[in-house]
C-alpha cells in the first residue's frame, strides 16, 4: 500500500485537506460527543449546544497539536466566530473592510452625502 503524503498545515490547501480528513472528522465527533455544550457559554452558566470544534492553539502555529484532544474546545457558532475573529489577524473586521473600500472606491464623506469615484 502506498504511503499517504503528509498534509502541510501551513498552507490553506493543506488545512482544507486536513479538515476534510477522516482523522479530523473522527476527533471532532469524539470531542463534540464528550462535550456537547459550548465551553465558553458554560463559563457563564449557559447550556448552549456546541456545533463547532475549535483548536486552542492554531494548527498553523503548531501542527503537532492538530489532533490532540486537549487542544480542542466545543463551541457554539457565536463563540467560535468571536474567538476566531479576535485571534485571526487576517480577519476582515469592519475597520479593515472600510479601509479596503476607501482604497478601491475612493470614498469621501461630506456632511450630508457620500461621494465616490472609481479608479478604472
Amino acid at each position: 500500500m502506498p504511503k499517504k503524503k503528509p498534509i502541510v498545515l501551513s498552507t490553506a490547501a493543506g488545512r482544507k485537506k486536513f479538515y476534510q480528513s477522516p482523522e479530523w472528522r473522527t476527533m471532532r465527533r469524539i470531542k463534540l460527543v464528550n462535550n456537547p455544550f459550548c465551553e465558553e457559554c458554560a463559563k457563564n452558566g449557559l447550556l448552549i449546544p456546541a456545533v463547532d470544534c475549535h483548536h486552542i492553539t492554531d494548527i498553523k502555529d503548531d501542527p503537532t497539536k492538530a489532533l490532540k484532544y486537549n487542544n480542542l474546545m466545543s463551541l457554539c457558532k457565536g463563540c467560535h466566530s468571536t474567538i476566531t475573529y479576535s485571534t485571526n489577524s487576517n480577519a476582515l473586521h469592519p475597520g479593515r473592510f472600510t479601509e479596503i473600500l476607501n482604497k478601491k472606491w475612493n470614498f469621501s464623506e461630506n456632511s450630508k452625502s457620500v461621494n465616490f469615484s472609481v479608479d478604472i
